[in-house]
């Protein structure tokens, strides 16, 4: 027994000795912290708060000066007679078919044209947007929204125009100027505007949106100031500590090319929103996820087409891979091109110093500034570096935006693939075979292939080409925008060859690939995803690891393999959250729409497709998800209804046609089901299973000879399909066409070589061929 005492109390003495030693340890640490460390230790801990451009400007006189006037504060102004631009002289014009008429009431300015009614009324204007070459006006409804006029005020030719004059746009379209697109709260707020609070209420589909300051201000870029100025305004103050502690504000000249790039990219890239909160700290994709250079959205060798901003083609360019920043081109606080001295971007004029700075000498130390590399006659338009390197589009229907990728022209790729190229953008008289030859004839026949070419090949989905795009994913030396963009062309191949290297990209060291790769196996059988994508509910990236859940999301947790439950548990919320914060976009609405059908609730899945649908009249996607919840509960009246108006509003909507098909051989009408499913392939739902079931809804509708072409034409386009091949063996064998069937049934041997089933059927089949069946 006293051993026992003895024992119990050495045990106490041990760990008082212990907690003595601690409490010593942290005693001695704090006084060994000097003042100033302390000092900092404090602002630390507590709550970064906005204090405003004034504040900033007492001391920053410099930078506020050359703030004023700028993009950014310029980006949105409350309209009065010092912030608008355009002519509200009592002036009307008519622009695609509808009627505006621009006027003042005393010191308001008003539009009176067609509203979300089709009626004519006047909306006050509340804000200007821009300055220049354009500028917007906006107006406030009762719910909170502010919507944008499309009708726009162009400052550099002094004239209305409208943004969407190709488009023949109504009421109630999500492009109209009433719609979803054009509300400010939704698509531009947060970019506009200074510590941007959305505030959507998803239950009475209302907006409380407010900002501390109303266009990009100091803190909009730097952070909240509070700590800054509590540490400025302290006794312990120091040029030398204040670089030791950055001076508590983000997005300052010590930061390298990348860190600084990823703080100007939430507000200057096409991308989807993950999570609002402190977007300037932390990686990128925890916040958002960047578009690729997928089709509709850059042309196929990575330039820009649709209105994707800088950040996608930036991440391209040889600049970015060898540590060129933004502020090394743009002034951070003007942000004009250095060089340029008016703050009037009307006169504005191109310096080729602004590229000449760093490249004084190139290859075979010939200077670029010299018609021996323009190959145009010195102080031209021709010569200048942004006419070769720079070729960009026009957006909003006048605002010219270059392209950041800075590529080298290729018009030997417009020959073969049929892109843009800058040789043609000037000389619009010759062909692109014209512009080749002249390049050839400078350089000799050989180009540097670069991602561009590999680019342009994966486009084309070829499954010939799965090695080399695999290849290309794989060389961590070319942009990781491209290689994400190379998985997602692998996902749209029908080849087993895809799937080892979109597995490997889950492992790679770019989150954006990883993402791309989560997404691509998103398609696949559920068992699969479950196995592959549960491991990455432990990614360091939250958009990866929503990306993983919103996959695999279950209403029954045992489903996912008990070492990932907590993780799953943690990532829900994450997964939640980010619908929260898109609610009020309209795929936000077909996320939660998506979300409910998977976890069972069909009630709410069928309300949030109606709301999407309700949001963009035209969004098709939202009526295919809501036509197939209605087949799966057995009313297929209903989503026959909505496949049809899918048809009536998008008629080359190849799979509106496709799900009709389907739902037609579930009633077994099969003359109609393969007269749908046909149209769905001619329409370009064109994948093996298309074919598939084409073919099958041909045969039972007793047509065998369609029957056979289909299989026919879809063998030819997807050789490697076992469930084609074997189901026309099958028919073949039925018609007594062993011969035939024999054919198929070898070139299922050689995909799977090991299959006993394949085997036993090619011996069954030579018995009947030799019996004479």
């Amino acid at each position: 027994m006293r051993r026992k005492y003895i024992f119990i109390g050495g045990g106490v003495i041990f760990w008082l000795s212990v907690l003595l030693w601690s409490c010593t340890n942290q005693s001695d640490s704090k006084q060994q912290q000097s003042p100033s460390e302390m000092a900092v230790a404090t602002i630390q801990s507590q709550k970064a708060d906005f204090v405003g451009t004034a504040k900033c400007q007492s001391c920053h006189e410099g930078e506020y000066n050359d703030w004023k006037d700028s993009d950014h504060d310029w980006a949105m102004q409350i309209a009065m007679d010092t912030t608008v631009l355009g002519d509200f002289n009592d002036k009307t014009v008519t622009l695609n078919g509808i009627k505006s008429h621009f006027f003042k009431k005393g010191n308001k300015y008003f539009i009176n044209t067609e509203g979300k009614d089709g009626q004519y009324q006047d909306f006050e204007v509340k804000y200007t947007f821009g300055y220049y070459p354009l500028q917007n006006y906006m107006t406030e409804n009762e719910d909170g929204r502010i919507q944008v006029h499309r009708v726009t005020w162009d400052s550099k030719n002094k004239k209305w125009f409208n943004q969407h004059d190709d488009l023949d746009l109504h009421h109630g379209e999500w492009l109209n100027w009433t719609g979803a697109a054009g509300t400010w709260n939704t698509m531009c707020a947060d970019c506009h505007s200074t510590n941007l609070q959305k505030n959507y209420d998803p239950e009475t589909d209302t907006f409380h949106t407010t900002f501390d300051e109303i266009n990009v201000a100091c803190e909009a870029c730097h952070g909240a100031g509070s700590q800054h100025v509590e540490w400025v305004e302290s006794e312990d103050f120091s040029e030398e500590k204040n670089e030791e502690v950055k001076s508590f504000m983000k997005m300052t000249s010590y930061l390298d090319n990348k860190q600084l790039v990823r703080e100007c990219a939430p507000c200057h890239s096409r991308r989807m929103n993950i999570d609002l909160d402190n977007h300037l700290d932390g990686e990128y994709m925890d916040h958002y996820v960047p578009e690729i250079l997928r089709d509709g959205m850059y042309h196929g060798d990575g330039a820009i087409q649709d209105e994707v901003y800088v950040y996608g083609s930036f991440i391209q360019s040889k600049m970015y891979e060898h540590g060129v920043k933004c502020t090394d081109c743009h002034d951070p606080h003007t942000s004009r091109l250095k060089g340029a001295k008016s703050k009037d971007k009307s006169k504005w004029k191109f310096d080729n110093k602004v590229c000449t700075n760093c490249h004084l000498k190139g290859h075979d130390a010939e200077e670029f500034d010299t018609p021996k590399h323009t190959f145009h006659e010195a102080g031209t338009k021709a010569s200048e570096c942004i006419s070769c390197h720079f070729v960009g589009e026009t957006y909003m229907g006048n605002d010219f935006r270059p392209d950041h990728s800075f590529r080298v022209p290729r018009p030997d790729q417009s020959v073969k693939y049929g892109t843009k190229n800058a040789c043609n953008e000037c000389h619009d008289d010759k062909s692109a075979k014209w512009a080749a030859d002249a390049v050839e004839k400078w350089y000799g026949k050989e180009r540097q292939h670069d991602y561009t070419d590999k680019l342009l090949m994966a486009r084309n989905r070829n499954p010939e080409d799965v090695k080399e795009i695999a290849k290309f994913v794989r060389n961590l030396k070319q942009p990781a925008i491209a290689r994400a963009t190379g998985i997602y062309y692998l996902s749209e191949i029908q080849s087993v060859e895809t799937l080892t290297p979109i597995l490997n990209a889950l492992k790679d060291p770019e989150p954006l690939v990883r993402y791309r790769a989560v997404e691509a196996i998103a398609a696949w059988d559920w068992q699969d995803r479950v196995s592959y994508l549960s491991p990455m509910l432990k990614d360091s990236v939250k958009s990866v690891r929503v990306a993983a859940i919103r996959s695999i999301v279950t209403p029954d947790e045992s489903a996912i393999p008990s070492l990932y439950r907590t993780a799953y548990g943690k990532v829900m919320k994450e997964y939640l959250h980010s619908l929260e914060i898109n609610a009020d976009f309209r795929n936000g609405n077909f996320s939660y729409g998506q979300y409910y059908e998977r976890m069972g609730d069909d009630v709410k899945a069928e309300k949030y497709y109606l709301r999407t649908i309700e949001m963009d009249t035209i969004f098709n996607a939202a009526r295919i998800q809501l036509a197939n919840l209605y087949n799966r509960k057995g009313d297929n009246a209903a989503a026959t209804e909505v496949l049809k108006k899918v048809i009536e509003i998008e008629p080359a909507y190849g799979g509106a046609y496709y799900s009709l098909g389907l739902i037609k051989a579930e009633e077994k009408d099969y003359a109609a089901a393969a007269k749908y499913l046909g149209f769905g392939v001619k329409k370009g739902n064109d994948h093996p299973r298309a074919y598939y079931n084409w073919a099958l809804a041909a045969q039972q509708s007793g047509d065998r000879r369609l029957a056979a072409k289909v299989f026919s034409d879809g063998i030819n386009r997807y050789a490697n399909s076992l469930d084609l091949r074997n189901a026309y063996a099958i028919m073949l064998i039925q018609d007594k066409q062993f011969a035939e069937a024999l054919i198929q049934i070898d070139a299922m041997l050689q995909l799977a070589p090991e299959n006993p089933q394949l085997q036993n059927m090619k011996r069954q089949v030579e018995q009947m061929q030799q019996q004479g069946m």
